[in-house]
């Protein structure tokens, strides 16, 4: 028997959506558990959806205004596609899906809701869908994969079905094994040989973005991520999906390979056997004219919730990340050197009088991003910490 205030009804962005009433479905502690609702919605990852639909807004805008052929492959409530469909443009076809028959109600229901046309509800299980989407000749144009854990089961089909020079979104919020806190789990999930390590946020980004690469190059695809942010429980990469054997190879040559980890930090050698990490992704994460568009976007926008400004100061943050890709964690540089951790904007600017580029990412942390090697770092860390 269905209880009366089963669902309720909330706004995000400009959806208005039926979602499970999380009175109903808090854990003991008070907090409100997502995956014991009967349809998956969960208001906390109401950030990845904003820098979702600024990202695919940013890319339709840049990339030509071609009318838009999407699919949401585990869609839930349907907020993410029908916020698509709703914000950004030429959306001709949105396809809203989930194995699940609840959710296919609901989704059917927002669908009617929002008023929209250009979107339909299925209820597929989702490789199943976009196989058939694949030999129906379907043109897709964008593939969101957002899962309650790892994407990494759903990443072949989408890679195979959307077209070339389409985009790709892939959530992850199973950090634990990504980024190598739990290295067995991660390593049957992503296919790499990891290990715990002091900055798993960084790790987690490129372990998912090496693992697309690679699935990628088997079909003779290649891949140029426009967005991959870390926050909260999770990581959001969006990919653009190039075609070419010659390319892949070169990705594959240049972008994706190991590196070396000492105790817990990466891209360090000062031990006297370093471990090998990876594959992962070594090239940039990001594409400045995507997040410059993607904060106008965002910019423009009336939400009316705190996460619109996190998720601008995020992505303002993101460019100063383009061009350094590594990684370093000051206290764990600190505790190697037998020194205080020092303040992070005179390690910075010592890595820059060197003649390097450094700056914070865009999450929180001891973290320091550059293309200084190791021992330029530490040697700063050494100076500073002991002064």
């Amino acid at each position: 028997m269905r209880h009366k205030n089963e669902y309720i009804m909330v706004r995000e962005g400009k959806a208005q959506i039926l979602v499970p009433n999380p009175e109903l479905y808090k854990r003991a502690d008070g907090v409100y558990e997502p995956a014991w609702a009967p349809v998956f919605y969960n208001p906390v990852m109401r950030l990845n959806r904003h820098l979702s639909v600024a990202g695919l807004y940013a890319w339709s805008s840049i990339r030509g205004r071609r009318p838009l052929v999407i699919v949401d492959a585990l869609a839930g409530t349907g907020v993410r596609g029908i916020r698509y469909a709703l914000e950004t443009r030429n959306v001709r076809t949105c396809i809203i899906n989930d194995i699940s028959k609840e959710a296919f109600r609901i989704a059917r229901a927002n669908i009617r809701i929002n008023k929209i046309n250009t979107c339909v509800a299925t209820n597929r299980e989702a490789n199943a869908l976009l196989r058939d989407l694949k030999e129906a000749r379907r043109v897709v144009d964008f593939v969101d994969i957002d899962p309650y854990g790892t994407p990494a089961p759903f990443i072949d089909s989408a890679i195979t079905t959307v077209r070339r020079g389409g985009l790709v979104g892939l959530t992850a919020t199973d950090l634990a094994p990504l980024s190598g806190i739990k290295p067995s789990s991660g390593e049957r999930h992503y296919m790499a040989t990891l290990a715990k390590n002091s900055v798993g946020r960084e790790a987690a980004l490129r372990v998912l973005l090496g693992l697309v690469a690679r699935v990628a190059a088997i079909r003779d695809r290649w891949i140029k991520p426009v967005m991959s942010i870390s926050s909260r429980h999770f990581v959001r990469v969006v990919i653009e999906v190039l075609g070419g054997a010659r390319k892949a190879s070169s990705m594959l040559e240049n972008c994706v390979g190991y590196v070396t980890l000492c105790d817990d930090i990466l891209w360090s050698e000062h031990c006297e056997k370093p471990k090998l990490f990876g594959p992962i992704w070594l090239c940039d994460t990001h594409e400045h004219e995507i997040l410059d568009q993607a904060i106008n976007f965002l910019q423009g926008t009336d939400y009316e919730d705190s996460d619109k400004e996190e998720a601008i100061k995020v992505l303002e943050k993101a460019k100063e990340e383009i061009g350094l890709n590594k990684v370093f964690n000051l206290t764990s540089i600190a505790k190697v050197a037998g020194v205080n951790t020092p303040r992070r904007d005179s390690v910075v600017q010592c890595i820059r009088r060197k003649g390097f580029g450094a700056t914070s990412p865009h999450y929180p942390g001891p973290y320091i991003r550059t293309d200084a090697d190791y021992r330029d770092v530490l040697e700063c860390v050494m100076s500073l910490g002991s002064q």
